[in-house]
């Protein structure tokens, strides 16, 4: 498939100094053509978070274009891991010695012609939003699970999630991009086919979430809530005020299209399938509206269908005639109907 994109983001220092978040494309620089999206959450209190954030984003950008130059072509979860290795390879090279390894977070986000591929590591987050007219109806179809210690302590029941929100421990992640680790975090990898016009995708490092639930997200994500850049506005607004530095991406589905080489395949099997296909994108409207036009009967195949519709009502009508005249006993009049008939 391919898709029609609308994407944002936010880069918000909330009551820190610094920014240790760190986005790909570049803060201002995201645009409706791109099709890869990662997001970066240096690790907080260890020396060079920023750096380690920087540097992921960089390598891997650079190694997806590399391996993939085609942005609408296929990307598996063999290419990701390649991708992901050559990184850390990277990371490995700006290891300082120091006590307390630099790391950070990854987020990572790839439009291709089989749906969408999510990878992550660490407590950032992905989210797949499905909008509704209201926040009731509006739906959260995918969110990445947290590698935190609180979100472990959950699964085995020492925690509850209202606890989890504020005990002491919850920034304390148990996976992180670190160089020159004996063992490497792995990323979890999901990917979805199931996308429609008017999907969201949200990038998020954990402190945009400070003061949003997941019934705030519904909400600022309905129709209700207005367009992409009112919602954009809304994060900005609800979040400038927070503890921690924070980022977020968001990516706006506004099309879902075949592509050439699903058109094609459409094309062999079935030429109906191809009129349903182009009749369904924006660009084949035109075109589904002209080889409708060109099926539709003309006048004057309407009026040949009129004129035997006639005939068949006169040759009834003598028809009947006839038997009448029969069965009265009157006879016939000499009418040459075969020759009256010729002339008409």
């Amino acid at each position: 498939m391919k898709y029609r994109l609308e994407a944002y983001n936010i880069w918000q220092l909330g009551q820190r100094s610094n920014q240790e978040d760190s986005i790909f494309p570049e803060y201002g620089k995201v645009s409706a053509t791109d099709r890869l999206f990662i997001l970066c959450d240096g690790m907080g209190g260890h020396s060079s978070g920023e750096v380690a954030s920087q540097t992921v984003c960089s390598a891997m950008s650079e190694s997806v274009f590399r391996h993939s130059p085609d942005a609408e072509g296929p990307f598996t979860a063999a290419d990701f891991e390649t991708v992901l290795s050559e990184t850390y390879n990277v990371l490995d090279t700006k290891d300082d010695g120091a006590g307390k390894k630099m790391g950070t977070t990854l987020t990572f986000l790839k439009f291709h012609a089989g749906g969408t591929l999510i990878a992550h590591i660490g407590d950032s987050r992905v989210y797949h939003i499905r909008p509704g007219k209201t926040a009731e109806e509006t739906r959260i179809l995918f969110q990445t699970e947290d590698h935190s210690l609180v979100n472990d302590l959950i699964k085995v029941g020492e925690l509850t999630p209202e606890e989890a929100k504020y005990s002491t421990q919850k920034n304390v992640i148990t996976r992180a991009m670190q160089p020159n680790m004996e063992r490497r975090s792995k990323a979890d990898i999901h990917n979805i086919e199931d996308i429609r016009p008017g999907d969201y995708f949200m990038m998020c490092s954990d402190g945009i979430l400070e003061q949003l639930e997941d019934e705030n997200i519904e909400y600022i994500f309905s129709d209700k809530a207005g367009n992409a850049k009112k919602k954009v506005e809304m994060l900005e607004k609800v979040t400038e005020h927070n503890r921690d530095n924070h980022s977020a991406i968001l990516v706006h589905v506004t099309e879902v299209l075949p592509s050439v080489a699903e058109l094609k395949q459409i094309s062999a099997a079935s030429p109906e399938k191809v009129e349903r296909a182009a009749a369904a994108t924006a660009s084949g409207k035109e075109e589904a509206k002209a080889k409708a036009k060109a099926k539709a009967p003309c006048r004057h195949q309407l009026s040949v269908t009129n004129l035997l519709l006639i005939l068949s009502v006169i040759l009834l009508a003598i028809s009947g005639y006839i038997i009448y005249r029969h069965n009265s006993g009157k006879g016939l009049p000499k009418i040459e109907i075969g020759r009256q008939m010729q002339i008409k």
